[in-house]
């Protein structure tokens, strides 16, 4: 009659319902009591252990125990060993199931006296297999399982085979992809014949995911795992088993794993909400944005925090955290891990954030460069930042812009539209802009501090005349206090440009609606002269091209200046050929303007 020396409810049921099993005894050390009464503190010496009149024999070099937590079998190290009873059946085969984070360097065989009768086996973390050697099968024989290197040992079952029948084991499930691998449970082994992506890999560890899910890779031994690489994919058809330690969900493999050949794909992490970190998203490897943390304590142990919502960080793979900055905050890239009943987030990659005021002067001193760090803005919680500016003269009937962005780049910005600012009174003004990393609200408060004083403006053209918007030519006051600026040798061709204020984008004009507002036109023979003229009264943009033609003032259609029928048709004509600055908008003001001049 086979002996089942285990006590959970499935196999009770199995064993009533008349199940066959293919082992015929098996010693489970991973129920939840402990019916073996092993010690669950060191075993220093050796024990005898009975349950059901069935005994098993300890002894130990350095020390045993059982963990409650975990409900395995420690025992080592190097010549330590548990005696089974002898059977009254022919023994096939002897497998030793171990724990997920058992030492993968342990060597372990059965012995029978002082004589190996099995194959040695290296790592704890499977299920090691020993087929008995003819001859050392028979009933009655007694074996020992028996450390064969100075390191601990790891066990949560033997199971006992019956000669002629280890062939009715059932064949492990083959998982396709992650979900179905994630559904296993506890114990289950496995073949898994999808190709998942290495979104992360450190010593003992790997983070994979498909477009199924996101899932743990686990080995004691570091080998295993050696090949991973972060955006490769690992080779189908790779076996295994399901452990879950301390709530931790973990595919170990039987062997080394290894990739396919194709190159390694770029990886990036999605951004997740402080909310996000729990158990059901296990083994994801997400960005936290703008959260500040507080330094890691002896045990590892920190704090993440974004507003009122905190988050238990540790760091387990060795990052080198620096110290936080006050009134900085950061992006942190890591992993949703448990451990017992508690959600940790454990960092591979922490990023100092800044959000920047980039806009027009004085508002920011730096011309819609948000590379510029004069103008980055502060937080104490990692939400809500503020910057200002004090001393500053705005001007009544002025508009001043900005936008706040993210890490001195364009690639995010808000608000989307530029935010515009206005003031009643020209006054000296302390400004405060205040941000929401969360909402992406902005606010503005003027408040007057002073009489302020309005100095003398530069105005300035730049465009296509003088370089490719990158240079700007001041302009002169003339007495009739009209701005001008000349350029001589200008070659045939068509420019755009603008005149603008302080050198700055914040304020600046054009003359026809090309789309971006620049001044278009056209010069119509080599070694010109044109002169640019601006009227700060009106905020009027002229041209003026002096040429072997003679002078003339080309499409001057929005200062109301002289067009006639010839230059309609050159508009229209460049409009129709698709001529870049030539459009519908600018035909019908050309139209216009020549009808009102007649």
């Amino acid at each position: 009659m086979k002996q089942i020396l285990r006590y959970s409810l499935m196999a009770l049921l199995a064993v009533f319902c008349g199940s066959s099993f293919a082992q015929e005894v098996t010693f489970d050390f991973s129920v939840e009591t402990n019916p073996w009464g092993l010690p669950t503190d060191k075993l220093e010496e050796t024990g005898t252990f009975t349950k059901d009149g069935m005994s098993i024999v300890i002894t130990t070099t350095n020390y045993t125990r059982w963990f409650d937590d975990t409900k395995v079998l420690l025992f080592g190290k190097k010549d330590a060993t548990i005696t089974l009873p002898a059977f009254d059946f022919d023994v096939e085969r002897i497998d030793v199931v171990g724990a997920s984070g058992a030492s993968g360097k342990v060597t372990f065989n059965i012995f029978v006296g002082d004589e190996a009768v099995s194959t040695e086996v290296t790592g704890a973390q499977g299920t090691a297999k020993f087929v008995i050697a003819e001859g050392k099968q028979a009933a009655g024989t007694v074996y020992v399982i028996k450390n064969t290197n100075d390191n601990n040992n790891q066990i949560s079952k033997i199971l006992i085979w019956k000669k002629g029948t280890t062939g009715d084991a059932p064949a492990a499930p083959t998982v396709s992809d992650v979900a179905a691998l994630n559904a296993l449970n506890n114990g289950d082994a496995f073949t898994f014949s999808g190709e998942a992506l290495v979104v992360y890999a450190s010593g003992r560890y790997a983070y994979i995911k498909d477009e199924t899910g996101s899932s743990l890779i686990y080995s004691g031994d570091v080998d295993k795992l050696a090949n991973l690489e972060k955006g490769k994919k690992i080779a189908a058809n790779w076996t295994g088993k399901i452990s879950v330690y301390k709530n931790l969900f973990e595919a170990v493999p039987d062997a080394v794993l290894t990739v396919t050949d194709d190159e390694a794909v770029e990886v990036t992490y999605p951004a997740a909400e402080m909310t996000d970190v729990t158990a059901d998203n296990m083994n994801q490897v997400v960005v936290l944005k703008d959260v500040i943390y507080t330094t890691p304590d002896e045990k590892k142990n920190f704090t993440i925090l974004q507003g009122e919502t905190e988050v238990k960080g540790y760091n387990q793979f060795g990052l080198e955290i620096s110290e936080p900055v006050a009134g900085k905050s950061y992006d942190i890239t890591g992993v949703i891990s448990v451990y017992n009943d508690n959600v940790q987030f454990q960092p591979i990659d922490i990023q100092e954030v800044s959000w920047t005021v980039a806009g027009t002067a004085p508002l920011a001193d730096n011309s819609w460069k948000p590379e510029d760090t004069s103008a980055d803005m502060t937080s104490t919680d990692g939400v809500n930042y503020t910057y200002v500016k004090e001393g500053i003269t705005l001007e009544k009937g002025v508009t001043y812009e900005f936008k706040v962005a993210r890490n001195h780049g364009w690639a995010e910005s808000y608000p989307g539209q530029n935010y515009p600012v206005t003031v009643d009174e020209t006054a000296e003004y302390k400004v405060t802009i205040s941000f929401n990393a969360l909402t992406k609200e902005i606010s503005v408060d003027t408040e007057k501090t002073g009489a302020g004083q309005v100095s003398e403006k530069v105005y300035s053209v730049i465009g296509t005349i003088n370089g490719n918007w990158d240079t700007d030519t001041d302009m002169t006051k003339g007495d009739d206090g009209l701005y001008k600026a000349e350029f001589t040798d200008v070659a045939k061709g068509t420019y755009k440009l603008k005149v603008r204020v302080n050198h700055d984008w914040g304020e600046n004009y054009g003359g026809y609606d090309d789309g971006d507002g620049n001044s278009v036109f056209e010069v119509e023979s080599d070694g010109s002269t044109v002169t640019v003229t601006f009227n700060e009264e009106t905020k009027e943009v002229k041209i003026t091209v002096d040429s072997a033609a003679g002078e003339y003032s080309p499409y001057d259609i929005d200062q109301n200046g002289s067009v006639n029928l010839s230059d309609v048709r050159k508009i229209i004509n460049k409009w129709k050929a698709g001529e870049e600055g030539y459009n519908l908008a600018f035909a019908r003001k050309a139209i216009i303007a020549w009808k009102g001049a007649e």
